[in-house]
């Protein structure tokens, strides 16, 4: 994920905020899941990457559940919105 994504940021000139939706909402418009899935909000699914600055996969989480991390205990994330 973390070099597609560089790559694709690159080459397009696109922000992460734009660089990201061909990742997300687009498939799911495409594919008629936007009302449940491809973007963060109340009544829909629960899945999600969590990615640092540099894109490498923090965590994921599938229906509400971390299935993967490389976070541990005590460890602080800094969220930029």
């Amino acid at each position: 994920m973390s070099e597609a994504g560089r790559n694709f940021m690159t080459s397009t000139g696109l922000q992460l905020e734009e660089a990201i939706k061909p990742a997300t909402i687009n498939p799911a418009r495409l594919l008629g899941m936007e009302r449940k899935k491809g973007s963060i909000a109340l009544g829909k699914a629960a899945d999600l990457t969590l990615l640092d600055e540099e894109l490498n996969v923090l965590m994921t989480i599938v229906g509400g559940e971390v299935v993967y991390t490389t976070m541990h205990f005590g460890d602080s994330i800094s969220l930029n919105f």
